[in-house]
């Protein structure tokens, strides 16, 4: 069977997400079943594989831990039937649009850039020393400056 994809609101020049159905098995563990191909996605697979529930989403490269709010999911036989009998299937422009952005996790560092212009470090560096060294008047920051 195929089922055709529509993205309702989309413009003729708005890119629009490419599309996979998964399938969730007794662990709850998923798996890419079909990509859509020209907003057409192919359903010749056997039913058993499919499981109780299925999902249409974005298309993941490795879909081991996907954000489950961001995903249309069904119960696979009454969807099943729908889809035998309408083989149109339409998704609102509330939830295909995030689809296009997904998050991406990255491992690193991160590193801050100092904020302040070159000129106020030596004032900086002077009111650090000041503080740890005890005097917390309020003209510290003055003699602070003066000493370095």
């Amino acid at each position: 069977m195929q089922l055709q994809i529509k993205f309702l609101g989309a413009r003729k020049d708005e890119p629009t997400p490419k599309i996979a159905l998964y399938a969730f098995d007794m662990m709850g563990q998923m798996q890419k079943i079909a990509t859509a191909e020209d907003e057409k996605l192919n359903l010749e697979t056997d039913d058993a594989r499919l499981g109780s529930v299925i999902a249409l989403g974005p298309d993941m490269a490795a879909p081991s831990t996907p954000e489950l709010e961001s995903l249309a999911t069904f119960k696979t036989l009454p969807q099943l039937l729908v889809w035998n009998t309408n083989p149109v299937h339409e998704i609102p422009p509330w939830f295909w649009r995030p689809w296009l952005a997904i998050p991406t996790q990255l491992a690193g560092t991160l590193s801050m850039c100092p904020l302040f212009p070159e000129d106020k470090v030596e004032v900086l560096a002077g009111a650090a020393s000041a503080a740890l060294s005890g005097r917390r008047n309020r003209d510290s920051l003055v003699w602070a400056e003066a000493e370095v």
